[in-house]
């Protein structure tokens, strides 16, 4: 699938207006990247100085508090423009991206993370070729004050192409309807839409939501304990400085630093991944 027209063109127009966004984009045209291989799972890493703001933002409480929201409409830059996507939502260019096409799906009121998966549901139906992407507080979020989404296009995330190759279409239950065996560093659960899916989860997860071509809705939620690794804790050399969210999750590893897209290994991001992701048996509650 390929990217809608209409977010094509708001794209466009937003670059054309926007100076800000449009050198950040322009920058991922000759960003630098290097593949890596952990079990099933080929990805790679991404170089992108742009993303510090994101890779290092303070998350503790007391200083979410002390700082403007960015995703409030009446903190936003005046060249930030919106399109309600659905009644409650806006559509925005992300100035900070890390892939093409990538937008940020903003509550139009101010209140916390909080998943739901009619909401994603949804977006996902609006948004054909698109992969809609949460990252909840404590699995990536860098702004857990204000709930959000957000969107790129699918097939540019190395582990949902993996899922969609290997899909098998079975009753519609959430566990059990699709087959497959994947070796990852942390466990997935997935299936098809529309079931009983809950939206309130025992642990922080990222979710992805993307449309098929036979027209349904296909998700993935990927369990977290952890929001950041202890690479990246440690001072340098030995320090990565990577805040795995759902993209990183999904095969494209963000380093902000240069020292550490050169010396990171496959040994080092699987690792990571088994620091952030859960690797056994968890919960949901369901509806």
């Amino acid at each position: 699938m390929k990217v809608p027209d209409f977010l094509k063109d708001f794209y466009n127009r937003q670059l054309a207006e926007w100076p800000l966004a449009a050198n950040s984009c322009k920058a991922l045209e000759s960003i630098e990247r290097k593949p890596f291989i952990v079990g099933d799972l080929k990805g790679y890493v991404q170089y992108n100085p742009s993303r510090k703001v994101s890779t290092l933002a303070n998350v503790n409480p007391d200083a979410i508090k002390k700082r403007t929201c960015f995703l409030c409409s009446e903190n936003r830059p005046t060249e930030q423009q919106s399109i309600e996507i659905i009644p409650g939502y806006q559509l925005l260019v992300n100035p900070y991206p890390i892939l093409p096409y990538h937008f940020t799906i903003a509550s139009e009121s101010h209140k916390p993370q909080c998943f739901n998966a009619e909401t994603a549901t949804g977006l996902a139906q609006k948004l054909p070729g698109m992969a809609v992407f949460y990252n909840d507080d404590g699995a990536g979020a860098s702004a857990p004050d204000h709930c959000h989404y957000q969107a790129v296009p699918m097939k540019t995330l190395p582990l949902i192409n993996l899922l969609d190759s290997r899909w098998e279409e079975g009753d519609g239950g959430i566990f059990n309807n699709i087959m497959f065996t994947l070796d990852l560093p942390f466990k997935i659960i997935a299936g098809t839409m529309p079931t009983s899916l809950a939206s309130n989860w025992e642990t922080p997860i990222n979710s992805y939501f993307w449309k098929s071509e036979n027209d349904k809705i296909r998700f993935l939620i990927i369990g977290r304990k952890a929001h950041r690794p202890d690479f990246y804790f440690l001072s340098p050399p030995q320090r990565r400085a990577v805040s795995p969210g759902a993209i990183d999750m999904a095969g494209v590893i963000v380093t902000p630093f240069e020292e550490d897209f050169k010396l990171i290994s496959d040994d080092e991001i699987k690792e990571i991944y088994s620091q952030t992701g859960l690797e056994n048996n968890w919960e949901h509650n369901e509806k």
